[in-house]
């Protein structure tokens, strides 16, 4: 028996544990060799993908597990979020849940590096002079977060400091052609990347218009940044004509907080 709309869910379902509700996989390597781990919620056709910060951002992969692990437990307890039936979303839905696409970042930003790394000694002059906060580099030293191929040639030659360095074409790094060979390979209907601090990024998608009108109508933080070059957001709306938003959000507010203040905005986006 299939859940339907306005049902419950399939006893099997019910009886799943989290682990086997969140099905995980690994999509890629980082530069250092880190797994690039994919957490996979639902069965059904429509793919939509929720990325963590591309600067290696502890509190957006926190946000993002705790925002699966409630889908979860929704559905095992048949508990509506915001009006949104789990059951339904799992039958119609396959959600990604990508908390940490640059975990070389993530070492870096947390001082978790090993000082007899081999990848250490070239970068121990960079790490010297770039606090923890700003790394969100790999481990190459190349800013994942810029490339991106969106008006990548305005950003390769105008580097402020070596922390902002998109690369030397687009989707050089491991990291980057990794994510994209795997959006590329889900068409996903919309994709929202949560990124702690800065603006709200909503870029124009032409072939997408209903879509973009619905997530910036339910969009929490405005106004709008412009889309930078070499960032994931523009690549995306530009080839791939995909839905796509950057979310901020807040450094100082617990995973529970940012998730029942962004309930609703994710409730729409679900029922997409």
């Amino acid at each position: 028996k299939r859940p339907v709309k306005g049902g419950g869910t399939m006893a099997t379902e019910q009886n799943l544990s989290e682990k086997e509700l969140l099905r995980q996989e690994t999509y890629g390597r980082s530069f250092s060799g880190l797994p690039l781990k994919a957490f996979l919620w639902g069965e059904g056709s429509t793919p939509l993908l929720f990325l963590g910060s591309l600067e290696g951002q502890k509190a957006s992969a926190d946000f993002l597990m705790y925002f699966a692990k409630e889908l979860c437990k929704g559905l095992s307890r048949r508990k509506f979020l915001c009006k949104t039936n789990p059951a339904f979303i799992f039958s119609t839905k396959k959600l990604f849940f990508l908390p940490c696409p640059n975990p070389d970042a993530s070492l870096l930003r947390e001082n978790d590096l090993d000082h007899t790394h081999p990848l250490y000694r070239r970068l121990e002059g960079l790490l010297r002079n770039i606090p923890p906060e700003k790394r969100g580099f790999n481990l190459r030293g190349v800013a994942v977060e810029k490339n991106f191929n969106y008006r990548f040639g305005d950003s390769a030659g105008k580097i402020p400091d070596f922390s902002e360095n998109p690369g030397t074409f687009p989707e050089s790094e491991p990291e980057t052609k990794a994510l994209g060979h795997l959006i590329r390979s889900l068409s996903p209907r919309a994709v929202l990347h949560f990124k702690v601090g800065g603006s709200c990024l909503l870029p124009p998608v032409p072939r997408n218009s209903a879509l973009e009108h619905l997530l910036l109508r339910q969009t929490p933080f405005l106004p709008l940044a412009d889309t930078p070059a070499g960032s994931l957001e523009g690549w995306l709306a530009k080839e791939l004509f995909c839905a796509v938003v950057r979310i901020p959000l807040p450094s100082d507010e617990s995973p529970e907080k940012s998730f029942q203040k962004l309930l609703p905005f994710l409730a729409s986006v679900l029922t997409l």
